[in-house]
């Protein structure tokens, strides 16, 4: 797991522990989250990354990497 240095856009590692190209992909909910609720969490980020796969980096090349593309992002006025 690793991260882009908003400076200079160089890839470090996030832990000593982990491979600097590894993804984590973390969910907080509350108590209250229902059996219901969360099968539909799975079913959606299983789309989710089915989709992210199938776009391999066309996807990154969309919405950009680095400072532009954080640059790019960040004038957007909408939330996602």
């Amino acid at each position: 797991m690793g991260f882009d240095h908003p400076l200079t856009e160089e890839r470090k590692p996030l832990f000593t522990d982990a491979p600097v190209d590894r993804a984590m992909f973390r969910v907080v909910v509350k108590s209250n989250l229902t059996l219901a609720l969360a099968s539909d969490l799975l079913v959606v980020i299983d789309n989710a990354v089915k989709f992210l796969d199938s776009h391999s980096m066309g996807y990154a090349q969309m919405h950009g990497t680095g400072l532009e593309g954080l640059k790019r992002r960040a004038t957007k006025h909408h939330v996602c």
